[in-house]
């Protein structure tokens, strides 16, 4: 729980700024005790007459005021709906709408054409089903992400990937790239390990295309020294992993590790003891 007062006490805060986030937090208050034996519908009534919030769009003169006005209105069109048609059922309202409003506004948004993709967050995904489904960046480093650094974490992710696959109703489609560019650097992900947990069976095709236009160049001098990128490796301490690249030369030669436990670290090559499995 956050402590406010310990918020308003802050010295570093000036005296404006704490009147602001006071008069935030008084109308939070009321509002939450006004709202708890209110409707769905009057409860967005509430929030959206107390906050100013369409007042301010009605207000503004600009090209795109009118469609968010639209947008509140639909709003408590939709809630005014949604609570008719659970009337008659024992469950939290608000709680089911606000559900219903992430889960189903993609369908609704699908429908409005045949030709449409739908682009969604695994998380988002849950309850829904595609004909269809196209899983990208499935890689090490990024699916699993290098946040997994134990067991734990990595059953949670594996557990979403179980969710995003089984999205499919018919075709499923998983991709991964040679190489991509995350905040200016360029990186090269091995395929997840995930990929590698599916059933042979269920898989119907693999298809390795390499496009020269990624411009992914690796340095020839590697290819004759003890690693290459891609190769499975372990660490006495560190345990098994992935070579994801090589830099420099001789003494100063860095290898990067994506290792199964602790993700990713920069070792030098001529003092790390590790062997190539």
């Amino acid at each position: 729980m956050v402590n406010y007062d310990r918020i308003l006490d802050n010295s570093e805060i000036s005296s404006r700024t704490k009147g602001v986030i006071e008069r935030f937090l008084q109308l939070i208050v009321a509002m939450s005790k006004e709202a708890s034996s209110l409707s769905l519908t009057n409860k967005l009534k509430l929030i959206i007459q107390n906050t100013g919030l369409k007042n301010m769009y009605l207000s503004d003169k600009s090209d795109k005021s009118g469609m968010r006005v639209e947008n509140i209105e639909e709003l408590v069109n939709a809630a005014k709906q949604f609570e008719a048609s659970h009337e008659n059922e024992s469950m939290n309202v608000t709680n089911e709408f606000l559900s219903y409003v992430s889960l189903e506004s993609g369908e609704e948004k699908t429908k409005a054409s045949d030709d449409a993709i739908q682009m969604m967050t695994l998380h988002s995904s849950k309850g829904l089903e595609f004909k269809v489904v196209f899983l990208v960046g499935v890689e090490e480093g990024l699916f699993p992400s290098p946040r997994s650094l134990n067991e734990k974490l990595l059953e949670e992710e594996r557990r979403l990937a179980y969710v995003g696959i089984t999205r499919a109703m018919d075709k499923l489609f998983l991709s991964h790239a040679e190489s991509r560019r995350i905040y200016g650097k360029e990186q090269y992900h091995l395929p997840s390990r995930f990929i590698d947990e599916i059933p042979e069976h269920c898989i119907e095709n693999r298809v390795n295309n390499i496009d020269s236009s990624n411009n992914l160049v690796i340095d020839v001098d590697h290819q004759t020294k003890k690693f290459m990128i891609g190769d499975r490796i372990e660490h006495p301490k560190f345990g098994k992993g992935y070579v994801l690249n090589l830099q420099g030369n001789d003494d100063l030669e860095k290898i990067e590790i994506n290792f199964d436990f602790l993700g990713r670290k920069w070792l030098i090559l001529s003092l790390c003891n590790i062997k190539k499995i």
